[in-house]
């Protein structure tokens, strides 16, 4: 038996300024739960995790690349609820990567 996740949010270029039309990936201990998805127009992101094995909660980090290095990053505990139950959607927004 596994486990659903839902995630949202906000990559950021700047304190304030939305990074629209981005690559943005997802892993999780180990990459044993990883997935990617893109940004709108509007910099926002949605993903749904799905953990084979019965995890309540794991830390993920989340990140925007650009060709060779993360241009925006953002980590969180992710909680996973068991398959077809309703679940909260959670929030992890990317921040810019200084000093790259």
């Amino acid at each position: 038996m596994g486990g659903i996740a839902s995630v949202v949010g906000v990559v950021y270029q700047s304190d304030t300024v939305p990074m629209a039309n981005r690559p943005v990936i997802v892993a999780c201990i180990d990459d044993l739960v990883y997935d990617t998805t893109n940004t709108d127009g509007q910099g926002h992101f949605t993903v749904s995790l799905f953990a084979h094995s019965n995890y309540a909660s794991i830390n993920c980090n989340l990140s925007a690349p650009d060709a060779q290095h993360p241009v925006a990053f953002g980590s969180g505990i992710v909680y996973f609820d068991p398959s077809n139950e309703p679940h909260p959607i959670q929030i992890i927004n990317l921040l810019p990567v200084q000093n790259r």
